[in-house]
């Protein structure tokens, strides 16, 4: 929208995303069961680490596999002197565990195809249809969740969201989102089930959120009870802990007004994108940037400092070399936070007086991402740039209308410090900490804002006019 404002011109192809166009699997995605299986699997020494380097990559966030009944079907198979094995549902599922092993291990990729992508491709071309998976609900729902997630690192987000709809229904149908009794079940079947059931609703969440979908199930309809990991804490907390994140997300998009208003997108890009546009529709005119006031403003500055908090955290993995170089959530949180503090000044100049040094941050991380030959993130911050160089050619209010000295003086006196510490080992640990620990406002307050905000301010994205967008109602 800005550029097309500024200059006249669409934005240049290179700077456009499209789904599914950045990595290359080498596959066609026609499916031919006669097809020898020639690949070249690790030996079982080799096939271990791979498996382990999952567990560590995702055995915190997702359940892919029950490791008990996967192992056991894993030395089976090595030990077997015949084909038979290989043509069933866990080889399938064996696959897709190499294949994202294999790009785990490595944590540097060269090309636009994906090492491992062998196994994920081999692993499709023998992949059941959905029809006759039911006969293995839980171990096929485990299945489709590896097979989903993959697709969504590799930036097949329409492919990835139609196959976690697959594992969801499948579910559905198990009954897993009840509260699931021992009594007549077994205790294991029981907790897997469980760790199945909340692996599919956090990527449902997820994925529904990133496409901009309505939810295929309410938070209400759903009772069962979070697994239990005895001896481990950590494990416990981190699904918990995302467990409440994709309620949270859950609650945003379904709220009534996002509904009738909004079409079931995200609340905040529009009210930035009605802000924005605001702010281009007086390009030629001599005058301070519009605030903005109530709950827009207090929207928005929580972006900024949500925002700000996702940068330092990403700044604290990558001085531990901890970054994801394959998932996407760390890309999409370096990239969100960054296209939120380009836009804020934009918005509303008493919003975010300096840009430095949280750009520079979310810069670093995408180069370190790129580094390790993560495509997105190259893509994403020429996105970020190719934004940046748009907003740069805008023309400027008078100094006045930006701070007062006071204020400039206090900013020049951050800048020189925190150039100054850039020398020490320690530098910005004191700043980073603030960010991180800084918290303003809770999920709650989060939710009530959003409730109470004026949404006639934005008519003008459905009827095509704005000529009736007071300041006050933005």
């Amino acid at each position: 929208m800005a550029h097309v404002r500024l200059t006249g011109q669409p934005a240049p192809p290179l700077s456009t995303l499209f789904d599914g166009t950045m990595y290359n699997l080498g596959w066609d995605g026609q499916r031919d069961a006669s097809v020898a299986d020639n690949i070249l699997l690790p030996s079982i020494d080799y096939a271990i680490y791979l498996i382990n380097a999952v567990k560590f990559h995702c055995g915190q966030m997702f359940h892919l596999f029950d490791d008990v009944s996967f192992m056991r079907q894993f030395h089976n198979f090595y030990a077997a002197t015949d084909d038979d094995s290989a043509r069933g549902l866990w080889y399938v599922h064996f696959l897709i565990l190499l294949a994202f092993g294999k790009v785990f291990v490595a944590r540097k990729n060269e090309g636009r195809r994906p090492l491992g992508a062998d196994f994920f491709v081999q692993a499709m071309k023998l992949m059941p249809d959905i029809t006759f998976l039911h006969t293995q609900p839980v171990h096929a729902i485990e299945v489709l969740c590896c097979k989903a997630l993959y697709l969504h690192c590799l930036d097949f987000r329409t492919s990835a969201y139609t196959v976690i709809g697959e594992a969801l229904r499948l579910a559905l149908g198990e009954g897993m989102h009840t509260n699931m009794q021992v009594e007549g079940l077994d205790e294991q079947h029981v907790q897997r089930c469980r760790n199945v059931w909340w692996t599919v609703y956090i990527l449902d969440r997820q994925m529904s959120s990133l496409m901009g979908v309505p939810l295929a199930v309410k938070d209400d309809d759903i009772t069962a009870s979070l697994p239990t990991f005895h001896g481990s804490l950590q494990k416990t907390l981190a699904l918990e802990l995302n467990v409440k994140l994709s309620g949270i997300i859950s609650r945003i998009l379904n709220m009534d007004q996002l509904q009738a208003y909004l079409g079931w997108q995200r609340i905040y890009i529009f009210y930035t994108i009605s802000l924005l546009k605001k702010r281009l529709d007086h390009l030629e005119e001599e005058q301070a940037i519009p605030t903005t006031t109530g709950s827009a403003k207090a929207l928005l500055q929580m972006c900024i400092e949500s925002s700000q908090h996702i940068l330092a955290v990403l700044e604290r993995l990558k001085e531990q070399n901890l970054l994801e170089s394959f998932l996407p959530f760390d890309l999409e949180g370096a990239f969100v936070a960054g296209m939120v503090l380009l836009i804020a000044p934009l918005v509303d100049s008493e919003l975010l007086t300096t840009q430095f040094p949280w750009l520079d941050m979310a810069y670093a991380t995408l180069d370190e991402l790129g580094a390790q030959g993560l495509l997105n993130a190259r893509a994403r911050k020429g996105e970020l740039q190719q934004l940046q160089k748009v907003f740069e050619q805008m023309p400027q209010p008078s100094q006045n209308d930006f701070v007062d000295e006071e204020q400039a003086v206090f900013m020049q006196q951050q800048a020189m410090h925190l150039n100054m510490d850039s020398e020490n080992p320690n530098f910005g640990y004191e700043f980073i900490e603030d960010a991180i620990w800084r918290t303003t406002f809770t999920a709650d307050q989060l939710i009530n804002v959003a409730n109470t905000l004026d949404l006639d301010g934005i008519d003008w994205m459905t009827t095509g006019s704005n000529s009736g967008i007071q300041e006050d109602e933005v």
